[in-house]
């Protein structure tokens, strides 16, 4: 089943839009919370843990 939403992200985690495809850089290894927001509005949170 393909996920909700449309669109591409909004927003990277730096706070910057995101064009195309995002990637980002963490400044280290840490725990880290991402979001993402589509052109719908449609909204997606995950933390994650960088070694």
């Amino acid at each position: 089943m393909p996920p909700e939403g449309a669109g591409p992200a909004a927003r990277l985690p730096s706070g910057e839009p995101a064009r195309g495809e995002a990637a980002w850089t963490p400044p280290g290894a840490g725990f880290y919370r991402m979001a993402g927001l589509d052109a719908a509005g449609v909204a997606a949170r995950a933390e994650v843990r960088v070694r």
